[in-house]
């Protein structure tokens, strides 16, 4: 009787260490299987942006997920300048999607040699977070040409409106689109990306979504993808929607670059950018939050003894109507008289807990998504605990 209870216990056991092992997230990717551009124009169109889908179809929920991009191959495809190639994307919820985009550029050559890349996924910042499984390991992706493309004026922009024109830091920044494809050729091809400029900021405007409405010829509508091929060759009308998170700040004015490259004839070609210089640029984004104050629970202690504090760190968001979204907080502890130590599992954003943040000697990093909403005040608490050491204890603000 014994050894039949022993038995069922250690299946049991079995069973949940296998459904543990089934965490995993997919990876789709969205975009175009080759790399367009054209060097014939000034500037010359090296960049597209390149899209992936992240799923969650395992049976574990997230809290803090990135996506790195590496291990570039091909010698002619890379992540561009003004590009992270590690992305937060916030929580996963299981069964949940989110998309990845990065921007990549071209050194200038057409070529028929592979250009290759590796994505991961963690839980938590790449430097210290957990690698999560790929369901079937697919993380590698290639461009099978670097395909050099000229205009078509029948394919041609008609609109391009940004906005707003000054985005507020952590708040939404859209680009819209209008325009028509002409006759599409026999592969019908419709490959987008909302810049082709080799020096885009996609830094600081992080592209979080798309949506393309078509009328005409093809009538259909879909989201988050980049590359499509269409199902009707006669002339489509267009209107293409990209949205951006105001993720930094520069010191010039962004020129907008969206691109369309569609199937004419037998070849690829790519919308006029004869009136780009007549679009509205994207002004630098205004930084409306602030570190409000940081405050200690209590400001001394007895000679010869240490003990607990909380922290309280205040975020304001002044701008009366868009929420703002942070990806980092850091904050330093006390390292005079002693050193301070942070608690484990005593951090708070809005009265709710969070994970700890990563640990550098004294520095404190918390990378993940905060809403700030409109013109309010959100704190982060924390405990640490203070030394028996006597002396003056100096704070520091934290940095967003």
């Amino acid at each position: 009787m014994w050894g039949r209870i022993l038995k069922t216990v250690i299946v049991l056991i079995t069973l949940f260490s296998t459904s543990q092992l089934m965490a995993s997230v997919s990876i789709t990717r969205t975009s175009a299987p080759d790399f367009y551009i054209d060097t014939g124009t000034t500037p010359m169109l090296l960049g597209q942006y390149a899209a992936y889908k992240i799923t969650n179809d395992g049976a574990t929920a997230y809290e803090d997920v990135w996506i790195e991009i590496k291990n570039f191959t091909g010698g002619d495809v890379s992540l561009a300048s003004n590009e992270n190639s590690q992305i937060g994307l916030g929580s996963l919820a299981i069964g949940q999607t989110k998309l990845a985009y990065f921007y990549l550029v071209s050194a200038g050559t057409a070529t028929t040699t592979d250009q290759e890349h590796d994505l991961a996924v963690y839980e938590g910042p790449p430097s210290g977070g957990n690698t999560i499984t790929v369901t079937g390991g697919n993380t590698h992706f290639v461009y099978n040409n670097v395909l050099d493309t000229i205009k078509a004026n029948a394919n041609k922009v008609n609109t391009v409106v940004a906005g707003p024109t000054t985005p507020a830091l952590g708040g939404i920044m859209t680009i819209t689109v209008t325009g028509d494809t002409g006759t599409i050729g026999a592969a019908k091809i419709f490959n987008i990306t909302p810049a082709a400029y080799a020096d885009w900021p996609a830094n600081v405007y992080r592209l979080t979504g798309t949506s393309v409405t078509m009328t005409g010829g093809n009538n259909l509508t879909y989201t988050d993808e980049l590359y499509k091929l269409l199902s009707n060759t006669s002339d489509t009308a267009y209107t293409l929607t990209y949205t951006f998170r105001a993720v930094g700040t520069s010191t010039a004015p962004a020129i907008v670059s969206p691109i369309a490259n569609i199937s004419s004839g037998a070849q690829i070609k790519h919308t006029s950018t004869s009136n780009f210089a007549t679009f509205s640029p994207v002004n630098p984004a205004t930084n409306n939050v602030i570190v409000g104050g940081k405050s200690a629970s209590t400001s001394s202690f007895p000679s010869g003894s240490g003990g607990t504090i909380t922290y309280t760190v205040q975020f304001q968001n002044q701008h009366a109507t868009i929420d703002a979204i942070i990806d980092d907080i850091v904050d330093t502890l006390p390292s005079s008289p002693a050193n301070a130590t942070y608690q484990a599992n005593s951090a708070k954003f809005g009265g709710i807990s969070i994970s700890d943040p990563t640990i550098s000697g004294q520095v404190l990093t918390w990378s993940r998504q905060f809403t700030i909403p409109a013109n309010s005040t959100v704190n982060l608490t924390y405990d640490v605990t203070i030394p028996n050491t006597d002396g003056i204890i100096r704070t520091v603000l934290s940095a967003i």
